[in-house]
């Protein structure tokens, strides 16, 4: 909840206020003597103590101040959404834009982060949003959360090509073997290793 501000009734001091609005400049000669119990202030109109309301309120039954919903009126001129408040209203903007009076103007995530913004990598500033991409940082894709990049497995795909074991390492597969065997020249086949020879 907002805090407004109400007047005090109390405070000799309000009478000499001036905050460019024009219900509080009244005279000394024109306040009535006493509140008359208006919500807002007491003005003498024809030796009448009348009630009045400041901006944003309109009087009621006499001396009730009722707030006046400006969002009820074309929006209050918002581009997006109009929010009412107590003697006043203010426009909101959906996510990944920011309020500029009644416009809403497109955020651009990527400043921060020296460019990349929310991502890991390479962020693209888009109307209302951003997309990031791993562009820049070779063997990895972008993550399920759609800003971090993760290590692609290259085994996953016909073992990278290897007749035994695969490793995925800083975006490369290499072929391993079991015990017994050796790589052959086009590191991917594993072949016998005869021992025998080896002994002699």
């Amino acid at each position: 909840i907002e805090p407004y501000c109400e007047e005090d009734p109390d405070n000799k001091n309000l009478q000499n206020f001036d905050d460019g609005n024009d219900n509080y400049k009244i005279s000394e000669e024109e306040r009535c003597e006493n509140d008359q119990g208006c919500d807002h202030m007491c003005r003498m109109v024809d030796s009448v103590p009348t009630c009045e309301c400041r901006e944003g309120y309109r009087l009621e039954d006499v001396t009730l101040c009722l707030d006046i919903d400006e969002c009820l009126v074309n929006n209050g001129d918002c581009e997006h959404e109009c929010v009412n408040k107590p003697g006043t209203y203010t426009c909101s903007c959906p996510s990944g834009y920011r309020v500029d009076g009644i416009r809403c103007i497109d955020m651009n995530e990527c400043t921060s982060n020296n460019g990349h913004g929310p991502c890991q990598d390479t962020c693209v500033n888009t109307e209302g949003g951003f997309q990031c991409s791993c562009d820049n940082i070779p063997g990895t894709t972008l993550d399920s959360d759609g800003n971090n990049c993760v290590e692609i497995d290259l085994c996953q795909e016909n073992n990278g090509n290897c007749s035994h074991e695969c490793l995925t390492s800083y975006g490369q597969s290499f072929c391993t073997c079991p015990e017994g065997y050796k790589l052959d020249i086009d590191y991917k086949t594993c072949i016998d290793t005869d021992e025998c020879e080896s002994m002699e």
